[in-house]
């Protein structure tokens, strides 16, 4: 998965096509509606999919045809997309939205309904649903020796040119 703002797929959809590399891919765009309703999502696949096919008449056509044979091609539009735009890179992003805590995506009103137990309470949506939760409890194992402490008196930077 890959959220690239502004790039544009066209010529990695032609090297990942059949008559390609024939590497099996997607791409989902969300439908991000303009100002008018109209989709930009299902703009941007309109002109992807004429760049891959060739196709000159995707204009006249309807939304749902449209939708259909992106479809076939790899392409879609998602009705319920999340996106998040950081102000700058964040090593940690990741790690934070995969925390069951209120850094990821919850339900409306869950912090409120989980009270105490919000870190060990599994949130989630979708055709799964989780039958048992196992907190791991971990110690040293008795089989290891250490051979003494590290101590760090000073830390210095290294510059290098």
């Amino acid at each position: 998965m890959c959220s690239v703002g502004g790039t544009n797929f066209e010529p990695y959809v032609k090297l990942l096509r059949e008559d390609g590399l024939n590497v099996p891919f997607a791409v989902i765009t969300d439908g991000d509606p303009d100002p008018e309703g109209d989709s930009a999502g299902l703009s941007r696949i309109r002109s992807l999919l004429a760049g891959i096919t060739g196709a000159t008449d995707l204009d006249d056509q309807e939304d749902g045809e449209v939708i259909s044979a992106a479809k076939g091609e790899g392409l879609f539009v998602g009705d319920y997309t999340f996106e998040i735009d950081l102000s700058r890179p964040d090593p940690y992003f990741l790690e934070y939205m995969s925390l069951n805590s209120d850094m990821g995506i919850i339900p409306q009103g869950w912090l409120a309904q989980c009270g105490q137990k919000c870190d060990t309470t599994v949130v989630g949506t979708g055709p799964f649903t989780v039958k048992e939760w196992v907190r791991a409890i971990t110690s040293r194992s008795s089989g290891i020796r250490t051979t003494g402490t590290v101590r760090v008196h000073t830390l210095t930077r290294s510059h290098s040119r």
